[in-house]
């Protein structure tokens, strides 16, 4: 038998390492080295980019993950995941993603877990906020998923081969506001000087994957119109601030052919002395004012001329309460008057 030195099998050791390394570090894309670049974006809750700046304790943050792999090969394994400190994940518009090992990870397996060369992966995703609490980080990362079993599912055995950049969502309390991001079917609500909610309709034109929207019921020190009530509420969907924006969601007129879908709405308030209702007074978006009129005058929806119209108009004299419902095609300011 051939004997060999300390030093020869030594050698023979570090280079069994160094091609175990080239290997993982190659995690399948036949190179040694990975490249992806990762970019979280905020659809509501930041002060810099969002008209909605902050989520409401407990409502829903958006966001859209942007992962391209910039690398000369292809990358087998891959997952994609967004890491937020407080926040639980939702939903996604993709379906292979899912929870991770905890409440806070999301895990996706883009393309059945290859990305090719030059490969671009969009999805758009939501986390709930915590009932407490200033805001939420979120990071999006990039892994090369373990090949043992079950790897691929938990987000947590793999090797991170790219990190983006972190999203920082402000929180604030609910009650009087409520800001939050919604999909279809799905409503909201703030209680406060007047109550107000909203119903996003079962299906968006443009088929966006949700709309950030945020209530606000206040105390007025002048009343809106002239025989108002102090109180009103200001309702923002950002996409669809007039009936006529680029891309709102419950109504576009294609070279004449207009599509309505609008949301539905409710309203109640309490007064006090000899108020009398007339309707519910509404100012768009460029500051125009009007008692909006009934559905059933408009022949039961909102029309491009009146994107606000009541189905149901109350008042309660013995207990001095105040209900409205109706469908809308924009947001803006209302109140009883």
């Amino acid at each position: 038998m051939k004997t060999f030195s300390r030093s020869s099998v030594m050698a023979v050791a570090a280079l069994a390492a160094a091609i175990a390394a080239a290997l993982i570090g190659g995690a399948g894309s036949g190179r040694a080295a990975t490249s992806f670049s990762v970019q979280l974006t905020p659809l509501i809750g930041t002060t810099d980019t969002n008209a909605i700046p902050q989520v409401s304790f407990g409502g829903n943050i958006g966001y859209h993950l942007h992962v391209v792999n910039t690398d000369t090969s292809n990358t087998t394994h891959v997952q994609v995941l967004v890491t937020t400190d407080t926040g639980a994940f939702l939903d996604a518009s993709d379906p292979s993603c899912v929870k991770g090992k905890t409440a806070n990870v999301m895990v996706c397996t883009p393309f059945g877990g290859t990305m090719v060369a030059g490969a671009i992966y969009d999805v758009d995703l939501r986390f709930v906020a915590p009932a407490s609490g200033s805001s939420v980080s979120a990071t999006g990362s990039v892994s090369i998923a373990a090949q043992s079993v079950g790897g691929k599912q938990n987000g947590n055995n793999g090797t991170t081969v790219a990190t983006g950049n972190t999203v920082v969502t402000n929180l604030v309390p609910g009650g009087s506001t409520t800001d939050t991001f919604l999909r279809n079917n799905e409503n909201a609500s703030a209680n406060g000087a007047q109550t107000f909610g909203v119903t996003i309709p079962g299906s968006l034109i443009g088929s966006p994957f949700g709309l950030a929207l945020g209530i606000q019921n206040q105390l007025d020190q002048t009343p809106i119109c002239a025989s108002c009530l102090n109180k009103s509420t200001t309702l923002t969907i950002p996409a669809a601030s007039l009936v006529t924006k680029p891309g709102n969601p419950f109504y576009v007129n294609d070279s004449g052919s207009e599509t309505f879908n609008p949301f539905g709405w409710s309203m109640t308030a309490t007064y006090s002395g000899g108020f009398q209702l007339h309707g519910v007074w509404h100012i768009d978006d460029s500051g125009n004012g009007e008692f909006i009129p009934s559905c059933a005058s408009l022949g039961g929806a909102p029309t491009a001329a009146e994107p606000l119209c009541w189905l149901t108009l109350n008042q309660n004299n013995s207990k001095k309460t105040l209900t409205a419902t109706g469908l809308g095609l924009e947001n803006g300011r209302g109140s009883f008057g």
